[in-house]
């Protein structure tokens, strides 16, 4: 059996945009299945439960640090990082691109046959 998690993109991407050369490695979400049975795997199955790339964190207050400063510093980096490469010039045109619609962490399961 195997079992491998991985990011894919969900569409093609657009030529005109520059995307990060993780984005442009991701192999697409179609493409999983066959490549896997093309190398002998059967019973090959793509899990999306859990796909979403950005998606809110709820954080109970009352676990927090009592460092006031620590803790202003920790709100503010954590609102930053609610996207894919924030904080560089080189990638803020992709703040507004939805990376769920784009991309999906997925779960790749198959087995070999038992003849193998």
């Amino acid at each position: 059996r195997m079992a491998i998690c991985t990011t894919t993109v969900r569409k093609d991407l657009t030529v005109e945009t520059q995307w990060p050369l993780c984005m442009r490695m991701f192999v697409h979400l179609d493409q999983l299945k066959p490549i896997c049975e093309d190398i002998g795997f059967i019973n090959v199955t793509i899990d999306l439960n859990d796909s979403e790339l950005e998606f809110e964190l709820e954080v109970d207050e009352d676990d927090s640090n009592d460092d006031e400063e620590e803790n202003n510093s920790n709100k503010n980096n954590n609102n930053e990082r609610k996207k894919i490469h924030v904080g560089g010039e080189e990638f803020r045109h992709l703040q507004d691109y939805n990376m769920n619609e784009l991309c999906a962490r997925v779960v790749v399961y198959g087995e070999k046959p038992k003849d193998l």
